[in-house]
């Protein structure tokens, strides 16, 4: 399996226009769930009176995005899949 080239938080954000999903990396730290999980998120920089931020960045309920990459393109069938 080849490296995914996850890009942290820190080093770099999307470059995106309007409500983009990527596969992202979330860092739970809060009593009832703990530990790094991996999952479809939005970065939104739909508001041009807003900072662009992901959805599911909420650290008031300790829950926030270190990590992200673009989704891949979708399988598409080939002629010899069965």
């Amino acid at each position: 399996m080849s490296d995914l080239n996850w890009i942290l938080c820190s080093d770099r954000l999307p470059e995106a226009e309007g409500n983009t999903p990527y596969l992202v990396t979330t860092a739970h730290f809060n009593p009832h769930y703990k530990g790094r999980f991996v999952m479809i998120d939005y970065y939104d920089a739909r508001d041009p009176e807003a900072p662009p931020s992901w959805c599911e960045n909420k650290e008031k309920n300790g829950v926030r995005v270190v990590a992200w990459m673009p989704l891949p393109k979708p399988y598409m069938r080939e002629k010899n899949d069965g």
